[in-house]
């Protein structure tokens, strides 16, 4: 083989080589990209027969006031047990529990304070990875995900939280997907305090309790609505 011939070839494994570490780096930072997972179809909510008082520090009284405009109770207690093991991938919609061990349950109008508070440090975190978004949130969708509390999820997820943290596990997060039919955030929540974090709060209502109580969100591109 002659020598400007070789020189060509190991160009092209160079780049080849090149090419495919990026692709699997690219694979791997799965919190800069997260893939959605394939959504089944939730069953309708149950409507509300009476209001009922939130449990744990985050919660809010369930009044005609704190309610959504629809009229759908995000305290509805739909008879499910809260559980510390994580839900399957592929069981992630369908009634959740009223309560989350090792965390609380945040209301709308709660999460809206907290929000607000400049000074709270609050990190909102997005793992149902819809078209629109509430103000400020982060994408974790990644985190959904069933499994173990020592998979590979688990570590990515524990990394990113300890860099947007700034390694603070009493820094208060805040986790939500869809509303009360949705566990990919209740998922999320338990791989949260799973790694320590003291300060986990499952926004139940989700996306759909805070659109229908009329408060503002983004487009994932950033543009609010």
């Amino acid at each position: 083989m002659k020598p400007s011939t070789t020189y060509s070839a190991l160009r092209i494994l160079l780049f080849t080589l090149t090419t495919l570490h990026a692709a699997v780096s690219s694979a791997q930072n799965t919190f800069d990209s997260p893939p959605i997972p394939p959504r089944e179809q939730a069953p309708a909510p149950v409507a509300p027969t009476r209001s009922e008082t939130g449990r744990g520090p985050g919660d809010a009284t369930a009044s005609s006031g704190n309610l959504p405009r629809s009229g759908i109770d995000e305290t509805q207690d739909f008879g499910i047990p809260p559980t510390k093991e994580l839900k399957p991938s592929h069981q992630l919609h369908g009634p959740t529990p009223r309560e989350i061990p090792g965390g609380s349950v945040i209301s709308t109008q709660a999460l809206r304070k907290l929000l607000q508070d400049k000074q709270s440090g609050v990190l909102l975190l997005d793992v149902y990875g819809a078209p629109s978004a509430l103000p400020d949130a982060i994408s974790v969708v990644p985190a959904a995900q069933g499994g173990t509390f020592n998979d590979n999820t688990q570590r990515e997820f524990g990394e990113y939280l300890q860099t947007i943290a700034n390694g603070d596990k009493s820094r208060p997060l805040v986790l939500y997907c869809e509303g009360v039919n949705c566990w990919m955030s209740y998922n999320a929540a338990l791989r949260a305090i799973n790694l320590g974090y003291r300060n986990v709060l499952w926004y139940r209502g989700g996306m759909e309790a805070w659109t229908q109580a009329g408060l503002p969100t983004r487009s994932n591109s950033g543009q609010a609505r």
